[in-house]
């Protein structure tokens, strides 16, 4: 009963206090939407900070006893819950210790009546039995034996009904005792009854208190909704007119830098370009190799299909040499079996004497020149075939030689200095970066990033001297493999002239097409490894083009943040510089290193002219 006096009495104080607040609040705010201009002219634009400030916290201080308030309501809120649900359940007892009252009272006047009954009907046989008539059976004449059986049989009963009344009087007693106590039950139930339900009258009494409080609390929500959105315009409202005379002279700012972008982009335009005709050249020498091989492949069937016909016309060789030394032979034997000049007395008159001084028949003269015209035919012939042997083994290593030459050509085009192109890149980078005019924390950075530039670049050096170095050694290694290429097809030439066994021949030709198969696999690996570095070169373009848009933006938005801290900054006490935004970004960037800076950048962006504002509040 005492705790809903206080909490009235607590939530009227608070209601009051509130009431308070909210017309302080209406008076400031009436004079917070006076123009600026006016408290300028008087002279009173520190007091008006003061008093937006003292809005603030008396703001603040409403907020957090609406909070409070809206705790408190909730705490009652639950209070009269839980009453609620203690009346609940203390009726439900009542109810039930009624009902088991009742069954009492007529259970008490059930036993009541079954005494009383047996009361007289124990009297009734007493009388009966000192009398010796028995109502209506005493005018029946009976024997002394029967009677005497009659008594005991009375006696008997007598005796389980006097059992039967003492045990009903003790059941009497306790019911009693039961009745005295469920009396008193009754009484203490009646008595919690009694409180509850003056606390049940008190907790509705409360919870319409909090009804009232809980429709003030909304009417003191939206009062306070609406001074925050009145709060936001006048905020809004000085940033607006911050703004409007900053926008005219930011603007130029914006153009010039919009100009030093167009003209960023415009370079890595350039870069990209480079870029993919750099793809484009490696896509032609990639075409140019696969044609190569092709030229390789066709040359590889041209020189099978001559070694064949070489091999032909050896054999062809062979077969005619033992067709002339048949001819020799024959000639010999031919003019070992001439006739005698004393048996051919007929035929020397027709024969002619010859150079040497022997004398031949027509007959053998014939013969003899069809057997020279042979013989001049077979060695015109030999020579034209060993001339052709010559003449594509010649063509084979001539063709071979070019090859290697315009290899080499094509792959000293296929790597471009990207260094003096990235020179090229710094140095308009670095002309366009003085031609603008930074503060000093951007002449810091951008000396901290030029630092960071050549290191990278010194980096990048070093890997393309690492790889022109790689790439002369595997040239030296095609350079070797060509060599011995040539040299086994020179011993092999030299093993068809000798004409080796078929076995070894065929040997040879393993070994051969082996090698081929070496010299193919070591290609496809070196051009694997070729487009490995290429594309290990382009991701560091990538990342140095990245680093270098990174720069230009964070240049761009440090010059722009200081210019609004340079003109939101406040004058100090007379002797003392204020620290500028300047100041505090060169020593956040020489304290930070260049990821960091990246990291702050893009992961966490300048706020605004009104999160500054209000955080300043």
């Amino acid at each position: 009963m005492a705790a809903c006096p206080t909490v009235g009495t607590a939530v009227d104080v608070n209601l009051k206090q509130y009431n308070c607040v909210q017309n302080f609040f209406f008076h400031k705010i009436q004079f917070s939407n006076m123009d600026p201009s006016i408290c300028n002219a008087n002279g009173s634009l520190r007091s008006w900070m003061g008093l937006k400030r003292e809005v603030s916290c008396v703001l603040i201080s409403a907020v957090d006893e609406c909070k409070r308030l809206s705790f408190q309501k909730e705490a009652l809120t639950q209070q009269c819950h839980e009453l609620e649900k203690l009346v609940e359940t203390l009726r439900g007892e009542n109810t039930s210790l009624q009902l088991e009252l009742e069954q009492a009272r007529c259970a008490q006047n059930q036993t009541i009546m079954d005494s009383t009954e047996h009361d007289i009907s124990a009297n009734l046989l007493l009388s009966s039995a000192e009398t010796g008539l028995p109502g209506t059976a005493a005018e029946i004449p009976m024997s002394p034996t029967v009677a005497s059986v009659r008594i005991g049989q009375l006696r008997d009963q007598l005796t389980k009904l006097r059992n039967e009344l003492y045990r009903v009087e003790t059941e009497k007693e306790e019911v009693k005792i039961k009745l005295a106590d469920s009396q008193t039950t009754v009484e203490g139930l009646r008595q919690k009854c009694d409180l509850l339900m003056r606390k049940s009258e008190e907790a509705v009494h409360l919870k319409d208190e909090l009804d009232i409080a809980r429709e003030e609390l909304a009417a003191a929500s939206h009062l306070t909704t609406t001074m925050d959105q009145l709060r936001k315009r006048a905020d809004e409202a000085v940033e607006l007119r911050v703004r409007c005379a900053k926008l005219e002279t930011d603007n130029k700012v914006l153009v010039d830098r919009l100009a030093e972008l167009e003209q960023e982009t415009r370079l890595t335009g350039h870069v990209r370009s480079q870029a993919e005709t750099q793809r484009l050249q490696a896509a032609d020498a990639r075409q140019a190799a696969t044609q190569a091989n092709a030229r390789a492949d066709a040359i590889e069937a041209e020189l099978r299909r001559v070694r064949d016909e070489l091999s032909a016309t050896m054999r062809e060789k062979t077969r005619l040499v033992t067709e002339l030394n048949r001819l020799r032979s024959c000639c010999e034997q031919l003019q070992r079996c001439a006739p005698p000049a004393s048996a051919l007395n007929e035929e020397l008159t027709t024969v002619e004497p010859d150079a040497n001084g022997m004398m031949y028949t027509p007959a053998m003269q014939s013969q003899m020149l069809t057997l020279r015209e042979e013989l001049t035919r077979l060695r015109t012939s030999l020579s034209s075939l060993e001339i052709a042997a010559s003449t594509s083994v010649a063509d084979e290593d001539h063709h071979s030689l070019s090859e290697h030459d315009g290899s080499r050509v094509m792959q000293t085009s296929d790597f471009p200095d990207n260094s003096s192109n990235l020179m090229d890149n710094d140095r308009h980078g670095t002309s366009d970066g003085t031609s603008s005019p930074l503060h000093m924390s951007a002449t810091k950075s951008e000396d901290f990033d030029g630092h960071l530039v050549a290191s990278l670049r010194g980096q990048l050096d070093e890997k393309d001297r690492a790889y022109e170095s790689m790439e002369q050694q595997y040239r030296g290694y095609l350079w070797k493999a060509r060599s011995l290429i040539r040299s086994l097809q020179r011993q092999l030439r030299k093993q068809d002239e000798n004409a080796g066994v078929a076995n070894e021949g065929s040997n040879d030709v393993a070994r051969l097409r082996a090698l081929l198969v070496e010299k193919e696999r070591i290609i496809e690996n070196l051009e694997r490894h070729l487009e490995q570095t290429r594309l290990r070169r382009d991701a560091e373009e990538r990342i140095l083009l990245a680093a270098w848009y990174n720069r230009g933006v964070r240049q761009t938005r440090e010059l722009v943040e200081q210019r609004i801290r340079d003109q939101q900054t406040q004058p100090g006490p007379p002797g003392t510089q204020p620290k500028t935004a300047a100041d505090d970004a060169t020593t956040g960037a020489e304290e930070m290193s260049f990821l960091e800076r990246q990291r702050e950048i893009h992961l966490k962006p300048p706020r605004g002219l009104t999160s500054v504002v209000v955080a300043s509040k």
